[in-house]
């Protein structure tokens, strides 16, 4: 997809600006899929044709009181020799931000629904590197999230903001399955200033319920206040002290207090540097986020320890992906953040790197657990060439023992995943590029006999045949290694696709 709307693309337009105020791009890819593997639980080898037929529409824009954006696609697979196999894959991201009332209540909604690995401990080639291949350890995963908030002033005394949440997850398969998972959020904040210009405070408070039949209900009520520090326009310290309830670890909901500190720092428009650290029921939390930007390059580093709960985390799109970095160097040449992220998918797309890649995949879990990530990742754009490289390590903790439960934790009490991927794209033309990329990842339990591995890497030739046509040319090779297994997967594909926008 080119940055430019394409002939022929649904468009409204906005009066003030006489821009295009929303883009409706129906499109449909056709591809085709030689491999010599097809199925990675049979034993030997099982060559076959795939035809990948892929209508789908984007939708992005602002208008009114009204922003967003969204992709849908309908992945139908037919397989030459086994009629038996052929699938039909749902594929949905979006997000959408409504002002209903005039600076007073606005209304958030995101989902997604996907593919993802019913269990972290089995076939690596379920996290999502190839969807058409068979794998019983893949289901269709549905998360959506629905979030009204009120914002408004107390006179010149303080702000306020109270935000609801609902978010659910289902699946077809695995722990999510029959009623799946639901939860309900409260977060209001009333903040304001006090004789001293340097200080501030706020109170804060956070509740959350979340239900599922299988592993029962969990509940969560934090009551925070906070005091804020500014030593001066580009740097404010925080401290904060309150008491906090949950059953996360106990059947009854037990109370305690919590305190915690932290710094923000912005020493330019570019750069920003973010830490916090609380004691919590779970032990200590915290976060540290590093972000800097320069005309051709975006480089970001999470170090994060937190309570995940899956309803509420699923729903989100997750910003470990290659669009997230491209979107961030955008932001002194697009400010409107729409405009910002069009042009982000339309440059990732040109050179054939995929803009969602996900590179460590959620646990698919019903319970809430503790999870420790960290990611460092850079985006690098020039002339002829973007590259981009991403490396992840997550290490997921049961916060207790629940009876009935069937998801991993039930099989390792910890689950450490860590990998990285990258991606090298040379513009040969005006309109055609040449993309190398590599992807590595791995799994491990609390015992050796749960570890598995996966390495992907793949050549893929893009060249834009018109202005609202494309297509592509690849081979890739995907190779995985499991103990539980007792041998490994091998597999390589030459791949083709054309892409026709409307």
């Amino acid at each position: 997809m080119v940055a430019i709307t394409p002939a022929g693309a649904q468009e409204s337009t906005g009066a003030a600006s006489g821009q295009p105020a929303w883009r409706i791009v129906p499109r449909i890819s056709v591809d085709g899929i030689l491999t010599d593997n097809v199925n990675p639980g049979q034993a030997t080898k099982t060559g076959d044709f795939i035809t990948h037929l892929a209508p789908g529409v984007q939708l992005d824009g602002k208008g009114g009181r009204v922003s967003g954006n969204a992709s849908l696609s309908l992945n139908q697979y037919i397989y030459s020799k086994d009629s038996g196999r052929n699938n039909l894959q749902t594929t949905l991201s979006g997000k959408a931000l409504a002002e209903v009332v005039d600076q007073w209540l606005f209304l958030e909604a995101q989902g997604n629904v996907g593919q993802q690995a019913v269990s972290a401990f089995g076939s690596p080639v379920a996290s999502g590197v190839s969807n058409e291949l068979i794998s019983s350890n893949r289901t269709e995963v549905r998360s959506f999230e629905v979030a009204p908030r009120i914002q408004g002033h107390f006179g010149t005394f303080a702000d306020y903001q109270l935000r609801f949440s609902r978010a659910e997850s289902r699946s077809d398969a695995g722990a999510l399955t029959g009623d799946g998972s639901a939860v309900n959020s409260w977060n209001g904040r009333i903040a304001g200033s006090t004789p001293l210009s340097f200080m501030g405070w706020s109170l804060l408070m956070n509740r959350q319920d979340s239900s599922r039949a299988l592993t029962g209900n969990t509940s969560m009520r934090r009551l925070t206040g906070e005091l804020e520090l500014r030593v001066d326009p580009q740097l404010k310290t925080f401290l904060r002290a309150g008491s906090e309830a949950d059953n996360y670890t106990t059947l009854s909901r037990s109370s305690r207090s919590t305190y915690g500190a932290g710094v923000a720092w912005a020493p330019t428009e570019r750069t920003m540097v973010r830490v916090q650290s609380d004691k919590r029921s779970f032990g200590d939390g915290y976060s540290l986020e590093l972000s800097h930007r320069t005309a051709l390059t975006a480089w970001k580093f999470v170090d994060s320890r937190d309570v995940q709960v899956p309803a509420a985390q699923l729903s989100k799109v997750s910003s470990a992906t290659a669009l997230e970095l491209q979107t961030q160097q955008l932001t002194s040449a697009f400010p409107d953040p729409v405009q910002r992220e069009q042009e982000a998918r339309a440059l990732l797309s040109a050179a054939g790197i995929s803009p969602d890649q996900v590179l460590l995949g959620n646990i698919l879990s019903a319970r809430p657990y503790l999870q420790r990530r960290q990611e460092a990742s850079v985006s690098i754009t020039g002339a002829l060439n973007t590259v981009t490289f991403t490396a992840q390590r997550q290490s997921n903790e049961q916060l207790s023992a629940i009876t009935g439960a069937t998801d991993d934790f039930a099989i390792s009490p910890r689950i450490r995943q860590s990998g990285f991927s990258v991606n090298w794209a040379h513009k040969l033309t005006p309109d055609s590029s040449f993309t190398v990329s590599s992807q590595r990842n791995k799994t491990a339990g609390e015992t050796a006999a749960l570890e598995s591995r996966l390495q992907n890497w793949s050549v893929l030739l893009t060249t834009r045949l018109a202005q609202k046509t494309s297509a592509s040319l690849g081979f890739r090779q995907t190779n995985t290694d499991r103990a539980t297994a007792g041998n490994s997967y091998d597999e390589q594909a030459v791949t083709g696709s054309l892409l026709v926008s409307f």
